[in-house]
């Protein structure tokens, strides 16, 4: 009987017909299931082609450098140069002698300071020496980097340096720290070619 019935020519036609289009829809529902697996759930953020693992941003510049220049020496005498008229010596060690100025301006900007000593090593100006009071510590901090820029400071905070690129005879280092006793703070301005010639005649250098 099953026999007889698909040996009918019209049941032949109906499977030529039908099986074609199961087949399709069949094709056609499983395309969209699978469209719909892969499409990005709503509020997920759409792949922009970047690897898994990004790289890592570099780290910022331990040493970002002034802005500008710190300048030659110290209120008008610059690297290099004699004392000038009416320095008066304070102090003396070995080649290098320490002088004040009677009329030295008692402020760096709005910050008050207690004394500025200036170094001359063999009669030329290396450093000069400031001491302030440990409240002027922040208020100097935030002067100076409006000046020269970001420093390199401590991870604690407590010193901060700022330098010149290079090593000419006009470039300048300073570094701000507060000292043991934290109740003051002392601001040294150096001459960079003067720190290398002292490191390079260090015993053992």
């Amino acid at each position: 009987m099953l026999i007889h019935f698909l040996g009918q020519p019209w049941v032949l036609v109906a499977t030529l017909l039908i099986g074609p289009t199961i087949l399709f829809l069949i094709y056609r529902r499983r395309s969209r299931i699978e469209a719909e697996e892969k499409r990005p759930a709503a509020g997920s953020p759409r792949a922009t082609g970047t690897p898994k693992t990004a790289a890592a941003a570099p780290p910022p510049s331990e040493n970002p450098g002034p802005r500008k220049s710190i300048g030659s020496g110290f209120r008008g005498i610059s690297w290099g140069q004699p004392p000038v008229e009416g320095m008066k010596v304070v102090h003396e060690e070995g080649e290098t002698r320490f002088f004040s100025r009677p009329s030295e301006d008692p402020r760096i900007g709005n910050v008050h300071i207690t004394s500025v000593a200036y170094s001359f090593r063999l009669d030329r100006l290396s450093a000069v020496v400031i001491d302030l009071p440990i409240s002027g510590y922040e208020p100097l901090t935030r002067h100076l980097t409006t000046e020269w820029g970001p420093p390199r400071s401590s991870a604690d905070r407590g010193k901060h340096v700022w330098a010149d690129p290079g090593s000419g005879p006009d470039a300048s280092q300073a570094v701000l720290e507060k000292k043991a006793d934290s109740r003051s703070a002392r601001l040294v301005l150096s001459s960079r070619a003067a720190n290398a010639e002292r490191a390079a005649n260090r015993p053992g250098a």
